[in-house]
């Protein structure tokens, strides 16, 4: 019977170390190996006590302190592994937060139903569906396809826009540039000119228009000849 017992309860250890394992509790399946070690060698002691054999028993004690030692050692280093995966997944968390908060409304709505579509897939492959397997596939291309061609009118508008403002900054360069080139042509210049007879007289004459200043002054000379 105590063998039978003892049987079940390894069993039981077995299957708890496996399901943990394939629930990734990494310290729990340390803690029951640790525990069916330590079972293993305080059965032994036992034994050894029963036979009053002090060399082995002197043993088996020893072999108790480096299982314990080993155990928190191994403990330790899951430890610090499990938190530096956890900086490394919250920083993953934040980099993904940050992508999805750069995406447009559109682009967030695509990647939510592709993630849907591909989270169905995965339950009809399991499943084993193959008629649902194709449909999903189906509405995966279907989506992918959608998609291309809103991105492709977006980015259609956007490049019809960058002409348009490229255009439009063209036209007020250059009206710019006209208007400083007419103000430049009308720009006049106060002649004061005083006569033999000392006569003075203020003339506006257009700069870059000197023939007009020559033709008066011509003029004026003209007048004097006339009156001597």
């Amino acid at each position: 019977m105590d063998e039978f017992a003892e049987s079940a309860r390894d069993g039981l250890r077995d299957l708890q170390s496996e399901w943990a394992d394939l629930n990734d509790q990494q310290i729990q399946v340390l803690q029951l190996e640790q525990q069916t070690e330590r079972l293993e060698i305080e059965q032994q002691l036992a034994e050894a006590k029963r036979n009053a054999n002090t060399e082995e028993i002197a043993a088996l004690e020893e072999q108790l302190v480096l299982l314990d030692q080993i155990h928190q050692l191994q403990l330790d280093q899951l430890a610090a592994t499990e938190a530096e995966q956890a900086l490394k997944d919250y920083e993953a968390a934040q980099s993904e937060a940050e992508r999805r908060a750069a995406l447009s409304e559109t682009e967030q709505q695509y990647e939510d139903t592709i993630t849907g579509l591909k989270d169905q897939l995965a339950d009809a492959l399991v499943a084993q569906d193959q008629a649902l397997q194709e449909s999903i596939i189906a509405q995966i291309e279907a989506e992918n396809a959608r998609h291309d061609l809103v991105m492709a009118d977006i980015e259609a508008e956007s490049a019809a826009k960058a002409a348009a403002a490229s255009a439009s900054a063209a036209e007020n360069d250059a009206g710019t540039t006209t208007t400083t080139a007419t103000t430049q042509t009308v720009r006049t210049v106060d002649v004061r000119l005083t006569a033999p007879d000392g006569t003075r007289e203020t003339i506006t004459v257009v700069e870059g228009d000197e023939d007009a200043l020559v033709n008066f002054l011509q003029s004026l000379e003209t007048s004097a000849a006339v009156a001597a």
